[in-house]
């Protein structure tokens, strides 16, 4: 979650919102809703102020939901995450810590238990309650750890949701995609630790003790996106599209203008690529086979455009085949298969499973026309041999039977003079016209010797 100016907007609408808020000074839980009714929220303090309840109900539709109470940023705030988990009717209640504006860290250290009997999945609709027992977690710039002070009226507290899709784990840790929609609300803490009942949550909830601070929907991580978007476009547009300029059109310059461009957009993309990668945990190592083939394929193609620049150095020189063409030729292949296939593992490691799978489809479509291409040019190959070697034997055939002719003429005592049409007739002048045969002189016999 990034969110930028929030803290002033947060200070701001506070000063404006506290006196609006719904019954303040009565006790009981302090519940909210988000504007789309996507995700509910409420909580209860004990009197005793040891420990606090907290109640998440989150439509299915989404693949995670998240509320953070101690901060107005992600910075610093503790995160109750819910998923559905891997068997039918179970949900993950997942207690993480947010360090910085990346994805945050599963806190196991802390001491909860969930209300398996209120835990539920059922109408559209995930739901859990769990009890926390200890107001105080980790936070890496404060001696004191984070907590939330449960006497404030309006103690800042954030929520989160992910993208409209499936997400099924029980691991507590589960990876997650970036949020679609984000917002910053205040909560009315001192209410609750008068009200010994477990917060509840059902599809009549209305917000109450909680207030709407700021929001923003339709989030999408932008360096993820430009990074998918540039790659896409160098690997399964431009490079292909090289390879028909130089087999197709003959157009050498725009080959290598074209494969040029490209690696400089991939050079974007995989800036791009590694400045998100701080932003998850699944990335932060670098040891993914997406990365690591990412990288290798990088060094390939620099590799590739050098043998290229080695090898029309030479052509310019030599007129002929170099040394670097066959390694060009068989490496260019291989860098660019190589390049596909880790744009569909690009789209299975950011957990977005569908537009893989379009990228896999249109690899696939990518190939086949290859295939077909290549099918083309040897059966047009062939038609070309085949028709030399046809001339030749229709010549040598010929040229047996005139053979055949004389041996019988001579043996008859008939001297018949030989007839080529692959002989050019020569004019009255002394004249060459390629265009026309030598039919040869009329064959008069001549009386046996």
């Amino acid at each position: 979650m990034r969110f930028s100016l929030r803290r002033a907007v947060a200070v701001a609408a506070a000063a404006l919102s506290v006196p609006f808020a719904s019954a303040a000074d009565e006790p009981g839980q302090s519940s909210f809703v988000t504007p789309d009714g996507s995700l509910g929220f409420a909580i209860t303090v004990a009197n005793d102020k040891s420990s606090y309840m907290v109640s998440l109900r989150m439509s299915t539709s989404r693949s995670w939901g998240a509320f953070g109470l101690g901060s107005d940023d992600m910075f610093g705030a503790l995160m109750f995450i819910i998923y559905q988990g891997e068997t039918s009717g179970n949900v993950t209640f997942s207690p993480r810590v947010s360090y910085h504006n990346y994805e945050p860290e599963y806190y196991g250290e802390l001491p909860y238990k969930v209300f398996d009997n209120l835990t539920t999945v059922a109408d559209g609709f995930m739901s859990v309650t769990a009890q926390i027992n200890d107001l105080r977690w980790p936070q890496m710039e404060s001696p004191n750890g984070g907590w939330f002070d449960y006497s404030r009226p309006d103690e800042p507290a954030i929520y989160a949701l992910g993208p409209k899709q499936k997400l099924y784990s029980d691991a507590k840790d589960a990876n997650l995609r970036f949020h679609e929609e984000f917002g910053v609300v205040a909560v009315n803490l001192k209410r609750t630790h008068t009200f010994e009942d477990i917060p509840a949550l059902n599809k009549d909830t209305k917000s109450d003790g909680i207030t709407l601070r700021y929001n923003k929907s339709n989030q999408v991580d932008t360096r993820s996106t430009l990074h998918a978007t540039f790659m896409v476009l160098a690997v399964l547009v431009l490079l292909p599209l090289g390879v028909v300029f130089l087999r197709v059109t003959k157009w050498t310059k725009w080959h290598g203008f074209t494969q040029l461009i490209a690696l400089i957009i991939i050079l974007a993309a995989v800036g791009l690529g590694i400045a998100d990668s701080f932003y998850y945990r699944r990335s932060w190592h670098f040891n993914s086979a997406h990365q690591i083939i990412g990288l290798i394929t990088l060094g390939l193609l620099i590799t590739q455009l050098t043998l290229g620049v080695f090898h029309h150095m030479e052509f310019q020189k030599t007129q002929g085949p170099t040394f670097w063409s066959p390694i060009h030729l068989w490496l260019g292949r291989g860098v660019m298969l190589l390049a596909w296939i880790n744009c569909f593992l690009g789209f299975r490691y950011a957990m977005n499973e569908k537009t893989g799978m379009i990228i896999a489809g249109v690899i696939i479509l990518i190939l086949f026309g290859c295939l077909f291409y290549l099918f083309w040019l040897q059966r047009a190959a062939k038609k070309r041999r085949d028709a030399a070697l046809f001339g030749s034997a229709q010549a040598a055939e010929y040229s047996d039977i005139n053979q055949q002719g004389d041996r019988e003429g001579h043996q008859q005592g008939i001297d018949l003079q030989t007839v080529s049409p692959w002989k050019s007739a020569k004019g009255n002048a002394g004249h060459t016209y390629v265009d026309e045969p030598e039919l040869g002189a009329v064959a008069t016999p001549k009386a046996a010797q």
